[in-house]
């Protein structure tokens, strides 16, 4: 018998190890990964949880991390910026672009 219903789902909590290997940051050459997620976690980029004094991060945290981080958005060819948000001339950021003539 389960202790939880099938509505109340536990997250997926990841070790360090494999949100390095989610995150891909092993594979980009960095010389210290862990440092990178811990960098992560500690400027609040990405959220944490701590079991039995280890931290670890939950699949959501990591997924949303990177649909903030994704630049030029497939819905209808708009870019959006790193916050998420269109500039005013459906560019990346920054002012209407002035004519040049």
């Amino acid at each position: 018998m389960s202790v939880l219903n099938e509505s109340e789902r536990v997250p997926e909590l990841l070790t360090q190890d494999e949100a390095i290997g989610l995150l891909r940051l092993d594979s980009l050459g960095l010389a210290k990964p862990k440092c990178a997620l811990r960098h992560l976690w500690r400027t609040r980029q990405i959220g944490y949880v701590k079991v039995g004094g280890k931290v670890l991060i939950p699949r959501v945290a990591i997924v949303a991390y990177l649909e903030r981080q994704t630049v030029g958005a497939l819905d209808g060819g708009v870019v959006l910026d790193r916050r998420g948000t269109v500039g005013s001339n459906g560019r990346r950021g920054g002012p209407e672009p002035r004519d040049r003539r």
